[in-house]
């Protein structure tokens, strides 16, 4: 196998596995409640391993990975409208560190592995819009240059948890739906008129809405935009810090 048959593979199944975790997962997640009570009332019929099969034949990861690729995109820029700008813009801004030190020395990193001039403090106060272009430029050429999962998998690693919470962000409607129709509808379900359609016993039911009421907690409690962007800013981190062995690297 050639290098760079080596270096596509690699490729493949890094984006492989970024689906995956950032993409399919969240997706699977805002489904489990009703996957989770599918199997409880119809044990019988939950042969997962023949409805897996059937799903990759129908198509459904493909549109289970554009569903949670899309909703992620669609929030991305409103969330870095709230924060100021991208996590990796804010750490290289002028106006927002507090430590002028690493700020010198990550302006002439860059400097040294994309090319790219940095603004200086004056050139940032006077045109800040120049300065973000500049500033993004930057991050894209340095993002090119760490698509290698396996010498760079720390970055990896953070741009799954970062893709991962940013498209659960944008399903957070959909989780919070399905999980509290999910949580009443077994109380419905004493109701005499319903209740001759159900054979499922009663603490079956009852499981399936306390998973819900936990699910559903979760998607109030946990899954804010402070939550998505601890992860952007320790993305942007692990990509700046990368700064340090890029020239090796990129030889």
């Amino acid at each position: 196998m050639t290098e760079e048959a080596k270096q596509q593979l690699n490729q493949g199944g890094r984006f492989d596995t970024y689906a995956r975790r950032a993409r399919h997962a969240p997706v699977l997640i805002v489904t489990l409640p009703v996957i989770t009570g599918t199997a409880l009332l119809f044990p019988a019929f939950a042969n997962w391993n023949r409805l897996w099969l059937l799903a990759v034949s129908a198509g459904l990861l493909t549109l289970i990975n554009q569903l949670g690729r899309d909703s992620g995109y669609r929030l991305q820029g409103k969330l870095w409208k709230s924060w100021g700008g991208p996590p990796t813009t804010l750490m290289l801004r002028h106006g927002q560190n507090t430590n002028s030190i690493l700020l010198e020395h990550r302006h002439a990193a860059i400097v040294r592995v994309t090319g790219i001039d940095m603004p200086n403090k004056t050139d940032e106060k006077r045109n800040p819009k120049k300065a973000d272009e500049k500033y993004g430029a930057a991050v894209s050429r340095l993002i090119s240059l760490t698509r290698n999962a396996e010498q760079f998998p720390l970055i990896f690693k953070e741009s799954c948890h970062y893709g991962f919470r940013r498209n659960m962000l944008g399903l957070r409607r959909a989780g919070v739906s399905i999980c509290s129709v999910a949580a009443v509808a077994p109380a419905l379900s004493f109701i005499p008129a319903i209740r001759k359609f159900i054979s499922a016993p009663a603490t079956i039911l009852v499981l399936i809405s306390g998973i819900s009421i936990v699910f559903l907690s979760f998607w109030l409690l946990a899954v804010k935009p402070q939550w998505v962007k601890r992860a952007g800013d320790a993305y942007a981190s692990r990509l700046l810090e990368a700064l340090d062995i890029l020239p090796e690297k990129a030889k």
